[in-house]
């Protein structure tokens, strides 16, 4: 992973949660966290593992996407007025070789590709924090939100059933769409004090193709149908007096448009795929106020 491009999406991640004023987080006569009517809830992550990334064109009868080894690094900033919650997740993560296989009339074609590439998710989550409890750092969001996203990789090598050459192919993609979920932060301890943490969370909705190009040149191609969901389970510690958590777990998610391609209309199910997603096992920091 490229650091000095972490830090700077670290930065701007930084400075989009900026704008929340300083508040004084308790109100007079409660005492510890979820006991006054605001909360702020950061978290920053970094994952590694596989992620899944291609685009397959005019697949007659099967294909798959690329797959490869990835890291991811996620921030995320929750602000809640009593019973009302806002976050905002920003999702970051690196693609380099990949390897996938295509089928056609049965006969199926083993591919190998170098290059480096990159995609970002951006989430605008509007939902209920329930079930808290002054001094226990515990909450369920129940949420709907807005995902945009963008990626782009770029092709060094092609390696076809054993055969190398060089390649100078540039893939660009971006979407949007609407994401529903829940996210649950469950804590087993006595509040005010050092807890075990169990998080959890699912969610899926539709977050299609809006534009894609090869070497700069759009592609012409109908939507379909698409889809996206994910999840995440991890366990960790808190300390509840100081609002500080660690975790440890896995999450993953996937995004998917398939297309009718008008390139040959006489070809049936000629349909064109283009998706990406990861499965990372992460190590999660958070801070409560």
């Amino acid at each position: 992973m490229n650091i000095k491009k972490l830090v700077i999406q670290f930065l701007l991640g930084a400075s989009i949660v900026s704008f929340i004023p300083v508040l004084s987080f308790a109100e007079e006569g409660d005492s510890g966290i979820n006991s006054g009517s605001h909360g702020l809830h950061l978290r920053g992550a970094t994952g590694t593992g596989n992620i899944f990334w291609g685009y397959v064109n005019n697949a007659n009868d099967s294909g798959d996407l690329g797959t490869g080894k990835g890291s991811t690094l996620n921030l995320a900033a929750m602000y809640n007025f009593t019973y009302i919650g806002f976050e905002f997740n920003y999702l970051y993560g690196d693609i380099n070789d990949l390897e996938w296989t295509e089928e056609e009339n049965g006969d199926k074609t083993k591919y190998k590709s170098t290059g480096s590439g990159y995609y970002n998710v951006l989430d605008y989550k509007l939902g209920s924090k329930l079930f808290t409890t002054a001094g226990d750092m515990g909450y369920t969001f129940i949420y709907m939100g807005k995902r945009y996203w963008n990626t782009k990789r770029a092709q060094d090598t092609v390696e076809i059933d054993g055969n190398k050459t060089n390649s100078d192919n540039t893939i660009k993609a971006k979407g949007d769409g609407w994401i529903y979920g829940i996210r649950d932060f469950s804590t087993i301890g006595a509040d005010n004090s050092m807890a075990f943490v169990l998080q959890s969370g699912f969610f899926y909705g539709k977050a299609p193709v809006t534009k894609l190009s090869m070497n700069g040149d759009s592609q012409s191609l109908t939507e379909d149908g698409s889809f996206c969901f994910g999840g995440e389970l991890g366990a960790g510690v808190a300390s509840q007096d100081k609002g500080f958590s660690i975790i440890g777990g896995f999450r993953g998610e996937m995004t998917m448009t398939t297309f009718k391609n008008s390139v040959d209309a006489a070809v049936e199910n000629d349909d064109s795929v283009f998706g990406f997603g990861n499965f990372m096992y992460f190590v999660e920091f958070g801070m409560m106020f």
